[in-house]
């Protein structure tokens, strides 16, 4: 069996402090509520949202996560883990090769 199956880096969710403080205050008050419908709870469950980085540099730290959470979750000895550090790798490496030849702009 394939512990990793189903994983992807697309399922990492990119949460600020404060969507993190929200979800935690709101995780607080259904588990005080005396009486919460199930429609509440698929409610306040619904709102947290999988967002598309829209940056390179977005993209990157998604991948970087991904691969953390890879190493955390199996060890660096999962082949996974190896190909996704190796991809990680070459992105930096063609990054710094760009801004050495100039050819890299900002948009």
């Amino acid at each position: 069996m394939n512990a990793a199956k189903g994983l992807s880096p697309f399922a990492l969710i990119n949460l600020t402090n404060d969507d993190i403080a929200t979800m935690i205050q709101e995780a607080q008050d259904l588990y005080q509520a005396t009486a919460v419908s199930a429609a509440e709870f698929r409610a306040a469950r619904a709102k947290v949202t999988a967002k598309t980085p829209t940056t390179a540099e977005e993209f990157m730290l998604m991948l970087k996560r991904y691969t953390n959470l890879l190493y955390a979750l199996f060890s660096s000895q999962l082949p996974m883990f190896k190909q996704m550090y190796g991809v990680i790798q070459a992105l930096r490496g063609f990054s710094a090769n760009a801004l050495r030849s100039g050819k890299a702009t900002n948009p």
